[in-house]
């Protein structure tokens, strides 16, 4: 029964049918025996007739005999369904056929479906495969890829037989989706190589949700489909989806983290986008802060097909340390963006080092008071030293330093402070009377390598135009001056300015650097440069009283709070990461040990790992941790972990060497754009594969594919066609061949009973 099952559907069917064909026979031989030799003379002469007609008699009745015979065949062909593949001449040689399984595993594949998955799914039809392959033991392989893995399969090339099965079913029910997109150029790419062995036939099942993000962007599938095509593969894609369905996802959540602080109140955002295609209402988030639901909801009223929106909230942390935050939306078709995660390290306050340069005025107390007019209450703690201290002090507790009015450094002190900076350190300069502009120009300016963005010409009053009604400041659009947007500002507008540093007119302002900040003759006041990893501000007028009225406006507060968080840099790792992205972990030997702990999501995901040692600055390599560099640069501890999968909370624990620990929280989200459940048509489908071959495209749920017999395969068609036709000829022949009366002639010989009598 296996080798006719290679050829039909319902090979029991085509078993019992062959025997049928003897019917025609035995009633053409019935029908030969039924008559009675009766020796007549007018038969005689018929008889010699017949004989000179004999062959061809013979051969009409054979003719009939196969017509009916064909008949019973074309029946049987109906019921059992004939396949047919030029590929199924090798199974006769020994060759088998191969079935490559694709697996979509990304987070889409979520998507439920009246209480089933696509990844469920999916999961059945693999099962459906495998069992329809096994009805045909020892002439079907399959193997099985994850498109999140593609180059670790599950199943290499097995024989589909009843052991296999029970082995695969038990493999398949440990399988989960993933929550991260998948690449589908990498698994057909991967799918290829397994398609070299030769083999009968060989099919590849691409089992995904087919979303339109990943078909419609030009990927490069066309030329592994020309590879596929070099091995004669057949593309079989399997819907598991069946039709869209709306979604709501929360696309960001963020903040000025770096800026958190004990009992200081932090505005964080949160967006929400309609992927669906109809108008979402009364749409309600829930809050909750370190595993506890707050007394807060973040509404939207209407939500439009498409749009997204984002609204704000306020939270406060009343402890130090490393802090959650979880924002969720109510339940719909697609579970994994309903949620999202953020990590807040908090440290009990933000140190701020304030060196002014001219101990004898107020200049660097201005701008403490404006940094914290009250201990707690903006979360930074600023203090004011003099130039000395940049070298006598360690630098990195600060993540700003503001220089104020200081006329010129040391070239120790200008060393330590470009290190500081280079490695992501803020600074700003605020210029005053005792800055020395030759200094300036050729130690920090340094044509426009150095530490100061701009070089400085002379001091220069300033006599606003009494015409033009303009401010005395004009702002470009920049983070530290968001709050003086606008025409008719009432803060920027009654800030008046006596005095600034001119820019020489003969020097060019350099490419990095940008000009934020302008008087009304178009002198620049205020200009920025990245250098390094930091940022650095510089303001030509004074800090305090000295040139300006600034202090004495409200805006001044304003001023110095946002400049301290646009320089602040981030010590500590927070905010969000897509999940599968590495957990990167780089500690100072002398500080910390070679043991660190990673606390995942899941309740029983405590990780502890050894790192090993690397050069500073460089990829990790293998290296005992007391080893010197051949350069003699100093040695870190480094180490990846990549099982990041979950979405949720990752806490890092270090381990210092005094036995006190560091806890550092990280917040892993599903990559937004996976919320976007719209399908690829057929059309773009076979556009975006460009497969000269053949591709089906087939729903899950439909049986016929995933018994391995494609409606394009049968010839069910041809064979009913055919047999019309046969049934035809065969009507035509037997009413050749059989004996009708003439009704004229019968009619014509006719005697009534009275003309008998007579």
């Amino acid at each position: 029964m296996n080798w006719l099952s290679q050829f039909f559907i319902n090979p029991g069917y085509a078993a019992a049918g062959i025997g049928l064909i003897l019917l025609p026979i035995l009633i053409h031989l019935i029908n030969r025996y039924r008559y009675r030799r009766v020796r007549w003379a007018a038969m005689e002469f018929l008889l010699q007739s017949k004989k000179q007609n004999q062959r061809k008699l013979l051969l009409q009745q054979f003719l009939l005999l196969a017509l009916r015979i064909g008949a019973v065949l074309g029946i049987v062909a109906l019921i059992a369904r004939p396949y047919f593949d030029p590929g199924q001449l090798q199974l006769l040689r020994g060759e088998r056929s191969h079935h490559l399984v694709i697996l979509d595993d990304s987070l889409s594949m979520q998507d439920r479906t009246g209480g089933k998955s696509a990844f469920e799914e999916g999961i059945a039809v693999v099962n459906r495969l495998a069992e329809e392959g096994a009805r045909r033991s020892g002439t079907q392989t399959m193997t099985l890829l994850l498109l999140s893995k593609p180059s670790e399969p599950v199943l290499t090339q097995v024989s589909l037989d009843s052991p296999v099965l029970s082995d695969l079913q038990s493999r398949l029910e440990k399988l989960r989706f993933r929550h991260q997109p998948g690449n589908i150029t990498t698994g057909l790419t991967e799918a290829v190589e397994h398609l070299r062995h030769p083999a009968a036939s060989k099919t590849l099942h691409l089992i995904s949700d087919f979303r339109e993000r990943d078909w419609d962007q030009g990927k490069a599938y066309a030329a592994v489909a020309r590879l596929l095509k070099d091995q004669e593969a057949t593309i079989n894609l399997i819907r598991a989806v069946p039709t869209e369905h709306e979604n709501l996802g929360i696309t960001r959540i963020d903040g000025d983290l770096h800026t958190a602080a004990v009992r200081v109140p932090l505005r964080l955002s949160c967006t929400v986008k309609n992927f669906g295609k109809q108008v979402a209402k009364d749409v309600s988030l829930i809050v909750s802060q370190d595993d506890r639901k707050l007394p807060l909801s973040i509404k939207f009223d209407e939500i439009e097909a498409g749009q997204e929106l984002t609204q704000q909230f306020d939270v406060q942390f009343s402890e130090p340390g490393a802090h959650t935050l979880k924002v969720e939306l109510p339940a719909d078709s697609l579970e994994g963006d309903n949620s999202r995660y953020l990590a807040i390290n908090l440290p009990t306050e933000h140190r701020v080092l304030i060196i002014n340069g001219n101990p004898g005025d107020d200049e660097g107390l201005l701008a403490a008071d404006a940094l914290s007019p009250i201990s707690g209450l903006t979360g930074f703690a600023p203090i004011i030293e003099d130039p000395e201290y940049l070298r006598r002090q360690p630098l990195d507790q600060f993540q700003a330093i503001h220089l104020v009015n200081v006329p010129e450094l040391p070239a120790d002190s200008l060393r330590i402070l470009t290190e500081f900076v280079s490695n992501g350190g803020g600074l700003s300069w605020h210029v005053g009377p005792a800055v020395r502009p030759q200094f300036y120009n050729e130690q920090l300016f340094a044509g426009g390598e150095g530490l100061f963005p701009l070089p400085l010409s002379d001091i220069r009053e300033f006599h606003p135009d009494v015409t033009n009604p303009a401010p005395d400041l004009l702002f470009e659009d920049h983070p530290i001056f968001k709050a003086f947007q606008g025409e008719d500002n009432p803060f920027v507008s009654q800030v008046k300015i006596d005095r600034y540093f001119a820019v020489p007119a003969d020097v060019e302002i350099p490419d990095s650097t940008r000009i934020i900040g302008r008087l009304s003759n178009q002198s620049p006041l205020v200009a920025e440069k990245t250098f390094g990893k930091g940022r650095v501000i510089a303001s030509l007028t004074s800090c305090g009283n000295l040139w300006n009225n600034w202090p004495r406006n409200p805006s001044y507060v304003l001023f110095w709070l946002e400049l301290e968080k646009y320089l602040m840099r981030n010590p500590l790792p927070q905010g969000e990461h897509r999940t599968g992205e590495p957990i990167e972990v780089r500690v100072d030997p002398t500080e910390y040990r070679s043991l660190i702990e990673i606390r995942t999501p899941d309740p029983q995901g405590t990780v502890r790992i050894n790192l090993t040692a690397s050069k500073a600055n460089e990829k990790p390599r293998e290296a005992p941790i007391d080893s010197a560099a051949p350069d003699g640069a100093p040695f870190e501890l480094h180490e990846q972990f990549r099982e990041t999968d979950l979405p949720g909370i990752y806490r890092v624990v270090r381990y210092r060497q005094d036995d006190s620990t560091d806890l550092a929280g990280l917040a892993y989200n599903v990559p937004p754009e996976e919320g976007d459940l719209s399908l690829a048509s057929n059309e773009t489908l076979r556009a975006a594969l460009e497969f000269e071959g053949t591709v089906r495209i087939q729903a899950a749920s439909d049986l016929d594919w995933a018994q391995g017999k494609f409606a394009g395969q049968e010839v069910r068609d041809l064979i009913l066609f055919l047999l019309a036709g046969l049934l035809f000829v065969e009507q035509l022949l037997a009413m050749k061949l059989s004996f009708h009366p003439n009704s004229s002639a019968t009619s014509a010989t006719r005697v009534s009973p009275q003309e008998a009598r007579a």
